[in-house]
C-alpha cells in the first residue's frame, strides 16, 4: 500500500477524528487512530508507520512510556507528543524518550500538517542516510575482503621464508642477523593476524560466515585456549587462572568462533597485563537460561570515557597506545561480533591501574536449560 503511514494514538475522540479528517485529505498519507498506549504500539507495527502522534495523558499506559516502547521496537518511527498540558519539563522528558517534536493543543489543521511534513521530511532524511552508510559499510566490507585476500597469500610466503632463513637453510646467522629476520617474522605474523581478523569480522557482518551451531562444552574451550597461550603468558610472567565448576557449562554455538572469542580475551588480559600479574578465567553455573564467563586482569585498565569504544575496529585506548605492546584493535571487535552471532551479550568494567573484567553471557543448550 503507497504512502506514508500515521498512527494517531490519542484518548480524545475528536482529537483522533481531526487528526484523520485533517490528514486523510492528503493522497500521500495513510492514516489509522488507537485509543490507547498498548494498542497504538501494536498499530505502529501493523501499519509499519512512519509517524506517530502521541497524546501524553493516556489512560493507563501514559505517553512517555508508549515513546519509550516505540522507540525501542520500531526506532526508525518519528514520534511526535502532541498534549494539553504542556510544560518545558514534559518537553524535555519527552525528547528523551526519542519524541521529535512538540505540538501542544489545541491545535489547527495548518499546524499540525506543517508539524507532520517536518517530522516525515526528517524521518525521509534518517531514512537515506541509513542506506547510504549501509552502502558505504558494504563497499568497504567488499574491499577490505578483496585486500585481505590478495595480502594473504604473500604474508604467507614471506613468513615461511623469514622460518626457512632462521632454521639455517640459507647457513648459519650471527645473533644480529637471527634479530633482525626475529623482528620481521614478528612482524609479518602480526599483519597476518590483521588480516585474519578483517576477514573474519567481514564474513560475521556480512553473514557469509558457515558457523555450525551445535552443543558446545564451554570450559573445554577455556581449557584450550589457556594452553594455547600458555607460552605467552610465561613470557610475560602473568599467571593465568581457570576456575570453573565440575559440571561443564554446555552451551549452543560454533566452536571455532567461540574459541576464537576466548583466546581474543585472554590475549587481551595478557597482553595489557602487568609483569607478575594474573588473568583469571572463571565460568558460573547457569542461571536464567544463560552461562557467564568472566575474564579478570590485574592489566592497565580502561577509563571510563573508553569503555564505550572497546569493541569498535581499531579503537586502541591511551593505556594501550602507552604500554609498547603491538595490537591491531580488532580483537575485541571480532569478540563483540562473535558474541552477537550467538545471542549472547557481553560487558565491560574497568578501574585505571588496576585491571579489567570481561563478562559474557551465552544461552545455554537445551538439554542443560532443562536440567538446570
Amino acid at each position: 500500500m503507497s504512502g506514508r503511514a500515521i498512527v494517531v494514538i490519542d484518548d480524545d475522540e475528536a482529537i483522533r477524528d481531526a487528526c484523520r479528517q485533517t490528514l486523510g485529505r492528503e493522497a500521500e498519507y495513510r492514516v489509522s487512530v488507537a485509543e490507547d498506549g498498548p494498542s497504538g504500539i501494536e498499530e505502529v507495527k501493523r501499519a509499519g508507520a512512519d509517524l506517530a502522534l502521541v497524546d501524553l495523558k493516556l489512560p493507563g499506559m501514559d505517553g512517555m512510556e508508549v515513546l519509550a516502547a516505540i522507540a525501542k521496537a520500531c526506532p526508525e518511527v518519528v514520534c511526535v507528543v502532541i498534549t494539553g498540558y504542556p510544560t518545558i519539563a514534559s518537553a524535555v522528558e519527552a525528547m528523551k524518550r526519542g519524541a521529535y517534536d512538540f505540538l501542544p493543543k489545541p491545535f489547527t489543521p495548518d499546524e499540525l500538517r506543517v508539524v507532520v511534513k517536518r517530522a516525515l521530511d526528517k524521518g525521509r532524511l534518517e531514512a537515506e542516510t541509513r542506506a547510504l552508510w549501509q552502502e558505504r559499510a558494504a563497499m568497504q566490507r567488499e574491499f577490505v575482503n578483496l585486500a585481505a585476500h590478495e595480502l594473504r597469500a604473500p604474508l604467507n610466503a614471506v613468513q615461511q621464508f623469514a622460518d626457512a632463513i632462521l632454521a639455517g637453510t640459507a647457513g648459519e646467522l650471527n645473533p644480529k642477523q637471527r634479530e633482525v629476520i626475529g623482528r620481521m617474522r614478528e612482524r609479518v605474523a602480526g599483519l597476518r593476524g590483521v588480516v585474519d581478523h578483517w576477514l573474519d569480522i567481514n564474513r560475521l557482518q556480512s553473514g557469509r560466515l558457515s558457523a555450525e551451531m551445535k552443543p558446545i562444552r564451554l570450559g573445554a574451550l577455556v581449557e584450550e585456549a589457556a594452553d594455547v597461550l600458555g607460552p605467552a603468558a610465561r613470557a610475560r610472567r602473568i599467571r593465568v587462572n581457570v576456575e570453573g565448576w565440575e559440571e561443564d557449562a554446555l552451551v549452543v554455538g560454533d566452536r571455532q568462533c567461540l574459541k576464537e572469542m576466548v583466546i581474543n580475551l585472554l590475549d587481551n588480559g595478557i597482553k595489557y597485563n602487568k609483569p607478575g600479574g594474573e588473568v583469571t578465567l572463571k565460568l558460573s553455573r547457569p542461571v536464567h537460561g544463560k552461562v557467564k564467563l568472566e575474564v579478570t586482569d590485574t592489566g592497565v585498565g580502561i577509563p571510563e570515557h573508553e569503555i564505550p569504544f572497546v569493541f569498535e575496529e581499531f579503537f586502541r585506548g591511551e593505556a594501550c597506545k602507552g604500554s609498547g605492546v603491538d595490537g591491531t584493535g580488532l580483537g575485541l571487535t571480532l569478540v563483540g561480533k562473535i558474541v552477537q552471532l550467538h545471542q549472547g551479550a557481553i560487558g565491560v568494567s574497568s578501574r585505571v591501574g588496576e585491571g579489567s573484567v570481561f563478562t559474557v553471557d551465552l544461552p545455554v543448550a537445551d538439554q542443560q536449560r532443562r536440567s538446570s
